[in-house]
């Protein structure tokens, strides 16, 4: 939930790494990888800003990974009903 109270609903794992975001840090409505800090948009999945660190593996990656490898992850339709939050999961 977002300051606001908008709710938004994504996959738990980096798309990239595997690495669970759940324990990243979410700032606005971008989710950070705790691992490699690319940050997705909760709003839609997408990739708002690819690897920043370590500083070797943000050089692999956008020295060999095209662009279509930098997928963003899932997302959810999510709602709010009688105080209970319903994600409609594929």
């Amino acid at each position: 939930r977002l300051v606001g109270g908008q709710l938004f609903a994504v996959g738990g794992r980096c798309s990239h790494m595997f690495t669970r975001l759940g324990k990243g840090k979410l700032e606005g409505t971008l989710l950070e990888c705790p691992w490699h800090g690319t940050k997705f948009d909760v709003t839609d999945g997408c990739v708002a800003n690819w690897v920043t660190r370590p500083w070797w593996l943000k050089l692999a990656y956008d020295a060999t990974l095209p662009a279509f490898m930098k997928r963003g992850i899932p997302t959810y339709d999510v709602r709010e009903e009688n105080g209970d939050v319903l994600v409609a999961v594929d």
